[in-house]
């Protein structure tokens, strides 16, 4: 992709299509260099480009291709672990309500979150249960990913509040937490990998 088009920067239409391929930019500018790799860019070429040149972009995204053939849960895994390195922060405290009092529970008290249809809820570390305005998927972006591991589609376990995890059918595991829970919590069959890693820490 050309960066320097004839109505403005190509980078203008990654604000209306998402793009999901590596792209090899080219330019005869090179203060571009920066946003075109947080673009998707997997390399950034100069005018006048070479066969030499473009044959080594090529061959760069067919090595990178096939280095970074993991499920999406891994890649998922992997980029929380770089916003780890990076310094990003996560929540640490949730807004509840109780009656007609409001309360802030830090997330060192939460043993689990879990979905119920449509509502989410908060488990404490003392059992109390309270409904919150997340969904699993906004919860997984803003928690912790050394402390909280979202395990299925409908749960999401704070490492410290895990009793026991047994091998239970299908290769699959089942985690036993601290407070006194009924409802099986299965760790997802093509999740085990990656949650065992972040078990032992790992990931």
């Amino acid at each position: 992709m050309d960066i320097q088009l004839k109505d403005g920067v190509s980078f203008e239409i990654f604000k209306e299509v998402k793009v999901e391929k590596p792209v090899i930019f080219i330019t005869a500018y090179n203060e571009y260099a920066l946003d075109a790799f947080k673009m998707n860019g997997i390399d950034y070429l100069l005018k006048p480009i070479t066969f030499t040149d473009l044959s080594t972009s090529l061959q760069k995204v067919e090595t990178l291709g096939t280095q970074l053939r993991w499920s999406d849960d891994r890649s998922e895994t992997i980029s929380k672990t770089f916003d780890t390195a990076i310094g990003k922060s996560y929540k640490n405290r949730f807004m509840v309500k109780l009656g007609d009092h409001i309360k802030s529970i830090t997330s060192d008290k939460i043993s689990l979150f879990f979905a119920d249809g449509r509502d989410v809820y908060l488990i404490t570390d003392q059992m109390r249960k309270f409904i919150i305005d997340y969904t699993l998927e906004s919860l997984d972006e803003i928690l912790d990913p050394k402390i909280f591991y979202r395990v299925n589609r409908s749960y999401i376990v704070n490492i410290s509040a895990i009793q026991d995890v047994v091998v239970f059918s299908n290769s699959r595991l089942k985690i036993s937490p601290h407070v006194k829970w009924e409802p099986q919590i299965i760790v997802s069959r093509e999740k085990v990998g990656v949650f065992k890693e972040w078990f032992d820490g790992t990931h």
